[in-house]
């Protein structure tokens, strides 16, 4: 990641913060340890897809969500 970010003129840890592999590899487990989760994630991801859902609608959803507890 080093040589990256030298080509890239950034420093490595400006560059880590785009590094997806660690969130992403935590949600494969959450999914597989959980197999309502994963079909939660699943729906998510196929209406995001057919544009009945966005990012916004997402965060919109999880606010009001967290704001209850």
């Amino acid at each position: 990641m080093a040589k990256l970010a030298g080509a890239l003129e950034v420093s490595p840890d400006e560059l880590k913060q785009y590094d997806t592999r660690a969130p992403i590899a935590d949600l494969k487990r959450l999914m597989d340890s959980d197999p309502k989760l994963g079909f939660a994630f699943r729906t998510v991801v196929e209406k995001v897809k057919n544009g009945e859902l966005t990012a916004e609608d997402i965060i919109v959803k999880l606010s009001k969500r967290k704001s209850r507890a």
